[in-house]
């Protein structure tokens, strides 16, 4: 598993950085986790991942929303 060297938590972004030993043609995937704890409905942006040293290799994903609905009270037994 590919672990991050270094993360950072930032009010408006999460940034972390990778070191990828694999091969240079092949497709480097990566994921994300929103976390959101009030109902609203949010716009997230764009996720974008590049490489430091070889700015033209880059990768972005499109924008979207989602809806966080209030919880359900818990059913008692």
């Amino acid at each position: 598993d590919l672990m991050p060297d270094h993360t950072e938590a930032r009010d408006d972004r999460f940034v972390a950085s990778v070191t990828y030993g694999g091969p240079i043609n092949q497709p480097f995937v990566t994921g994300y986790l929103v976390r959101a704890v009030t109902p609203g409905t949010y716009v997230h942006p764009a996720a974008l991942a590049e490489d430091m040293y070889r700015p033209e290799r880059f990768g972005r994903t499109d924008f979207g929303s989602l809806t966080v609905l209030p919880a359900e009270p818990a059913k008692k037994p």
